[in-house]
């Protein structure tokens, strides 16, 4: 709290004060710190047990893990028409790209990661273009071969035939 700009008043066990008061910068009053006001883990006892005892594990956030989550796609379905909607799948796939990058350290580090990640983009997507050029090429010969199919009884009868013009 001191690194924070606050005043402490009875912060050190020995001193008089029943309580811990915090005074913030540029205020004229201090701030109880009691357990009515922060809770029955605040108390002096409490504090002082936690800091002679630093093997209490810490308090667990409500947090939803959003690591295990795929991005919503708005393009579809009911967010089409549902404006609402719409902007909540946007917060969401915004709270899944803040965790994404929230484990980087730096600035330098999320612009290198941007950038591999637009790398791995256009390497996909020229995949995927020469992908769509092999399956125009499969499905024009799987069309041919399916007209093929379909009118070769009429050649194969047509070769058979002992006058193939009447035919």
């Amino acid at each position: 709290m001191k690194q924070k700009g606050y005043e402490i008043k009875g912060s050190e066990f020995s001193d008089s004060p029943k309580y811990i008061s915090f005074k913030p910068t540029g205020k004229d009053r201090f701030v109880r710190g009691s357990s009515r006001s922060l809770g029955a883990k605040y108390t002096r006892e409490a504090i002082k047990e936690r800091i002679e005892h630093r093997e209490m594990p810490r308090l667990s956030s409500d947090k939803k893990p959003y690591v295990n989550r795929q991005f919503i796609d708005t393009t579809q379905g009911e967010f089409v028409n549902s404006a609402g909607l719409k902007h909540w799948a946007y917060i969401q796939n915004l709270k899944l790209a803040a965790s994404t990058y929230a484990n980087l350290g730096s600035l330098d580090q999320l612009k290198q990661h941007i950038s591999s990640k637009k790398i791995e983009a256009n390497e996909a997507k020229q995949k995927l273009v020469s992908l769509e050029h092999k399956l125009r090429t499969f499905n024009e010969i799987l069309k041919y071969a399916e007209q093929y199919e379909a009118n070769k009884i009429y050649d194969h009868r047509l070769h058979k035939s002992k006058d193939p013009d009447r035919y």
